[in-house]
């Protein structure tokens, strides 16, 4: 991930981005199935929730900061490994960018914002636009 991460004080005093990652994971997990669903859908018609499977490992690249040519490989071998499908290396790619401006905008915007912005409650931020 790009930017300094902070993420929960733990009894020791130190910060644990694992935490931070765990905390975000059960906010927004779903929320990246449904983007697989909406930016990749390599099957073509699963219900919404049917890429939750690989929602943890898409997590996983993003959450490392994979390029795009990483998630896209990663998108490719779930297409072509686990369902079976013929390759697709351009919707791989655009999916896998998709998925890296989500993460942008989702995390680096709110480390960036609370940087800059200590203290703007987020709903400020809503109400001005």
């Amino acid at each position: 991930m790009r930017g300094a991460v902070e993420g929960r004080r733990r009894q020791d005093g130190r910060v644990g981005t694992s935490d931070l990652n765990a905390d975000r994971w059960r906010r927004y997990g779903r929320d990246l199935a449904l983007l697989l669903w909406a930016a990749w859908d390599p099957i073509g018609g699963p219900p919404p929730d049917g890429y939750y499977e690989y929602a943890a490992p898409v997590w996983q690249l993003l959450a490392r900061d994979a390029s795009t040519e990483e998630l896209a490989a990663g998108l490719a071998h779930f297409r072509t490994e686990h369902m079976g499908l013929q390759p697709d290396p351009k919707v791989d790619e655009r999916a896998a960018l998709t998925l890296q401006l989500w993460w942008g905008w989702l995390f680096e915007w709110e480390e960036r914002r609370e940087r800059e912005l200590p203290g703007l409650p987020t709903d400020a931020l809503e109400d001005s636009a």
